[in-house]
């Protein structure tokens, strides 16, 4: 039996957010030791407008790899196609200290510390503004498996792909030896 992954990363959960789509591509193209990518299969949870805040299809697809630490999940805002180029930009001049980057790390249990300022320092080191959430007491997460939801915002600020590419790369390195 192949030995399980320490960090697995999931893109494509919503096919309609090609920036992390695009950035979980490439992380494939370039494998990483102790890390498995691997594209969303299946339906969303959202699908059919019924929203499940716990994911079940989600959790499942995440079992499958059964990562030794945790999963990396990467999406991108949602920009509404009724925003032109100027709206944007003026968006971006009216609030230019939004962080370009929100993390949101759940477990069962307690966080360790350690984990908590990792993954902080490591995001500072490469974006201005870091917008971090870590959530304990999640009863639905399997044991041992963590999950970090990563939400890039590439359109209100111009984040770039090789930013969130970089940031990525290091970051799951990271989470392999912590």
């Amino acid at each position: 039996m192949a030995e399980k992954p320490k960090v697995l990363v999931v893109y494509g959960y919503h096919s309609d957010e090609e920036f992390a789509i695009d950035v979980g591509r490439s992380l494939e193209r370039n494998p990483i030791d102790g890390v498995i990518v691997r594209e969303f299969e299946g339906e969303p949870d959202y699908a059919g407008g019924r929203v499940k805040w716990w994911e079940p299809r989600l959790n499942r697809f995440i079992k499958r790899f059964c990562p030794q630490k945790c999963a990396v999940i990467l999406h991108n805002e949602a920009i509404p196609i009724k925003y032109t180029s100027q709206q944007l930009d003026k968006l971006r001049k009216r609030f230019p200290d939004l962080a370009p980057i929100a993390l949101w790390y759940y477990s069962k249990y307690e966080i360790p510390e350690r984990i908590n300022w990792a993954i902080v320092e490591h995001a500072r080191a490469h974006f201005r503004y870091v917008s971090y959430l870590p959530i304990s007491g999640y009863y639905f997460m399997p044991k041992g498996c963590d999950w970090l939801t990563i939400e890039y915002f590439p359109y209100t600020c111009s984040l770039k792909q090789v930013e969130a590419l970089n940031h990525i790369r290091g970051l799951v390195r990271l989470l392999v030896t912590i």
